[in-house]
């Protein structure tokens, strides 16, 4: 198969859809592409709720899809590149769907409504919603197990929906192809769709009875891919497919779209001018409406989507018309018939921005052959207005407006007079189809009457009237505003009036919005308004517009400056030598300089350093040169936080101490040591000293210190059942002073005894402390004595002979080879009395 632009292949360009719905280049050497994503947040169609996006993390091929492709003699690896897609709102929506009259599909309808045909839609899946009724057949599940009805992103189900949801239900929105049975094909998780996979589900639909396929997704090019569209290709089913989303970044060839057999679709605005995002190039064959399309959604919502995955299902449902009155069309005479009968857009003939030209529903069922052009004649009537939007725009004109109503066929688009506002004529003007025109209108003051002309005459329904209002500033003096918004702030108005009363301010529709969020407005003259702040989730200086009945006013020259908000610290007690870091927590982070060393600050310090980790949080380590209680400021461009006690940390000294020389512990615990504070103090008197929080930590015993005066502290220091050496800290709150060892030395704590004769023999227990896992030995003065184990720390001893009598004292020895230390239990007499 050939591809399109072949030279231009871009494989390994990979472009990801990102949280928001916009699209982004990824960079060579990744695995996933997108084809027909939003550029823009979609907007809810009076149900409000859309689906996460994708997470982009890589999708397996399931064994159902190998098992498909082994079946048709396509090996694998298992390991496929990725197409991934982006969710992007009457029948109830009918009003709101200018695609569906763009590509003359009312006309279409009148020939063809898809009966008899099925259409695959190979995505996330096809939601059972009641728009379809009973035509969504059972499908498969390529990524899981199921018939494809499971779709936890909404894409599939929107797209589905532009081809065939019911029309004239009094619900929802009109489906272009309203009689098709849909077939999903469920390829696509949150995360991606292997290519592998979408390459599988073509051909499964194929083998299903598929006469249709729409592909919204589109990725690198596989040869698995590329076998599955030459075999729809043999097999007489016809496929349309996106081109993808990144005209402004690196617009790379995206496939199936970029296949000579699929008709790769881009996109275009009601006004008929390429979307921005929409790629361009070779591969487009064709353009259909992808901008604030109207779609179903799971859970019986409706949404509106912009997007090239939104412009393939319009081609996918006109060729579903064809196949309906058409059976045995080609895809070949397909592509040619959809080329033939576009609308030529752009320089004259085929193009890269619009390739053929706009899709034409209705003159695709004509170029095969299944209707008729309409006979103009003197008996067509007049045409008819029936309503206008939006209802107003500004008086200096430039507003697009959409005409609705019927007869507009028959208007002479080369006759500027044919669509005037009032007595003027409207500055340019498209007829989309008989039932809309879009127009551009002129300047003017005033409500004036819409009126359409054909040769029967001029529109007669005076009601439809489009009311000029004057684009209103606001003039105010920069205000600082918490993020709670509340704020009430005095507001002159310019370039017009708000009205003389107030009973004329409400007549006037005027509002009010402050960073884009509406606030509310109090009316107090003519020329003079009170405008109360919103709340915010920005902290930045954001400007204010009037809206004078939908007109837009400019910016305010002056800002409301929403500071942020410091609601929290933690820790509260900090090291006053820094180093400590605390996590701030509150609102309005997103606005923060992360360049701006001073955009964090401790008191009159900036901190050592910041991250900004979302919106509500910070870490910050703090400076050095702390005392007392300290402020903590966070500043964005909207002003600084305020500092209030929950915003405020206590900086700590941290405090060291000395002990004398040679100071050791006794094993048996209880030795008195006196500490010498340095650092600071421990307060001047017992009072101070309690409120200063002080306490000792040896090794993981916290102790209990006994003040002494503002520089000295007593200890009593716990048993230990080693000799070891452990570290003393001071504890100032939670703030930790330096170290200090202190060596543990073990002790006879008792003797059972203490005399005996020079001959010795006599059983003596010695009672020990420190010996860990046992003393090695015990010695009377310098003699070993033998001894056995009795009780935890207590020995049973021989005293041993020895020549003279005479003082001395007990000792052993620890395992490591730690000897004893002398204490007074250890003292132990010699006589040579009988």
């Amino acid at each position: 198969m050939i591809n399109k632009n072949r030279a231009r292949r871009a494989a390994g360009i990979v472009v990801a859809a990102t949280a928001a719905g916009a699209v982004g280049v990824a960079g060579p050497g990744a695995s996933a592409a997108t084809a027909g994503g939003s550029p823009a947040t979609p907007a809810s169609l009076g149900v409000a709720g859309l689906a996460a996006p994708l997470s982009g993390a890589e999708v397996p091929l399931s064994a159902s899809a190998k098992a498909i492709l082994a079946g048709h003699g396509i090996a694998v690896d298992g390991t496929s590149p990725q197409a991934t897609i982006t969710a992007t709102g009457a029948d109830t929506y009918r009003n709101q769907q200018w695609g569906f009259d763009a590509i003359d599909a009312p006309a279409a309808n009148t020939v063809s409504t898809g009966e008899n045909v099925v259409v695959a839609v190979i995505d996330t899946g096809v939601a059972r919603v009641s728009e379809f009724g009973s035509r969504v057949l059972p499908g498969t599940d390529l990524i899981a197990s199921g018939d494809g009805t499971n779709d936890l992103d909404g894409h599939g189900t929107g797209v589905a929906s532009i081809i065939a949801a019911t029309t004239n239900n009094a619900w929802g929105i009109a489906g272009i192809a309203p009689n098709v049975k849909i077939l999903p094909v469920r390829v696509c998780a949150p995360g991606g769709c292997p290519l592998d996979a979408v390459a599988a589900g073509i051909i499964w639909a194929v083998d299903h009875g598929a006469q249709v396929i729409n592909l919204s997704l589109g990725g690198v090019g596989t040869p698995a891919l590329e076998s599955a569209i030459t075999y729809a290709e043999g097999a007489g089913v016809p496929v349309a497919a996106s081109t993808g989303n990144s005209a402004k970044d690196g617009n790379p060839v995206l496939y199936p779209g970029g296949y000579d057999s699929v008709v790769g679709t881009g996109a275009v605005n009601n006004t008929r001018a390429r979307a921005d995002f929409s790629e361009f190039g070779p591969q487009v064959d064709v353009v259909a409406p992808g901008v604030g399309i109207a779609m179903a959604y799971p859970a019986e919502k409706f949404v509106l989507g912009s997007g090239t995955s939104q412009a393939a299902p319009h081609v996918a449902a006109a060729m579903a018309l064809a196949k309906s009155v058409k059976p045995s069309v080609t895809p070949a005479q397909l592509r040619a018939a959809i080329a033939a009968s576009a609308v030529d857009l752009g320089v004259a003939g085929r193009d890269d921005q619009f390739g053929a030209g706009l899709l034409n529903a209705a003159g695709l069922l004509k170029a095969l052959g299944a209707a008729a052009a309409p006979a103009p004649g003197p008996s067509v009537p007049a045409p008819v207005v029936s309503a206008v939007t939006p209802v107003s725009g500004s008086t200096g004109g430039g507003t697009l407006v959409t005409i609705t109503g019927s007869g507009f066929t028959s208007v002479d688009a080369s006759n500027p007079a044919a669509v005037r506002f009032g007595s003027t004529p409207a500055a340019s003007f498209t007829v989309t189809s008989n039932t809309a025109i879009t127009a551009i209108a002129p300047a003017g003051a005033d409500a004036q009457q819409i009126t359409v002309t054909n040769g029967a005459g001029a529109s007669v329904n005076t009601k439809v009237t489009f009311t000029y209002r004057a684009p209103l500033g606001a003039s105010f003096t920069s205000t600082a505003v918490p993020l709670t918004g509340g704020t009430v702030i005095p507001v002159t108005v310019t370039g017009g009036t708000a009205g003389a009363t107030a009973a004329a301010f409400a007549g006037e529709r005027i509002t009010a919005r402050v960073g884009g969020v509406a606030a509310t407005v109090a009316w107090v003259d003519a020329t003079h308004l009170k405008v109360t702040a919103p709340a915010s989730t920005r902290s930045a200086a954001l400007r204010m517009q009037l809206v004078h009945d939908g007109v837009a006013g400019p910016e305010s020259e002056s800002a409301v400056q929403y500071g942020p908000a410091v609601t929290a610290v933690a820790p509260q007690i900090v090291n006053g030598g820094g180093g400590t870091t605390v996590k701030i927590t509150g609102a309005g982070f997103a606005g923060v300089d992360a360049s701006d060393p001073a955009a964090v600050r401790f008191g009159d310090l900036n901190a050592q350093s910041f991250t900004v980790v979302n919106a509500t949080t910070i870490t910050a380590v703090t400076p050095a040169g702390l005392s007392g209680p300290v402020p903590v400021r966070v500043t964005t461009g909207g002003g600084s936080s305020a500092a209030t006690v929950a915003a405020t940390v206590r900086a700590r000294a941290p405090l060291g101490f000395t002990v004398a020389d040679g100071t050791v512990a006794k094993a048996s615990g209880g030795t008195v040591v006196t500490l010498t504070v340095t650092g600071g103090t421990v307060g001047a008197t017992p009072k101070e000293f309690a409120a200063e929080s002080i306490s000792l930590l040896l090794g993981t015993t916290r102790i209990s210190p006994v003040w002494v005066d503002a520089t000295h502290l007593k200890a009593t220091l716990p048993p230990s059942a080693t000799a070891v050496t452990l570290d003393l800290v001071i504890v100032h709150d939670t703030v930790t002073g330096p170290a200090t060892p202190i060596t543990y030395v073990p002790v006879v704590t008792g003797l059972s005894a203490n005399t005996d004769t020079t001959a010795g023999g006599r059983k003596v227990v010695v009672r020990v402390a420190g010996a860990g896992s046992g003393p090695a030995g015990f010695r009377f003065g310098d003699t070993p004595a033998v001894c056995t184990a009795q009780a935890a720390g207590a020995w049973s001893c021989t005293v041993p002979a020895v020549s003279s009598a005479g003082p001395t004292w007990v000792s052993f020895t620890t395992a490591s080879g730690a000897v004893s230390r002398f204490t007074a239990a250890a003292a132990f007499s010699y006589t040579d009395l009988d």
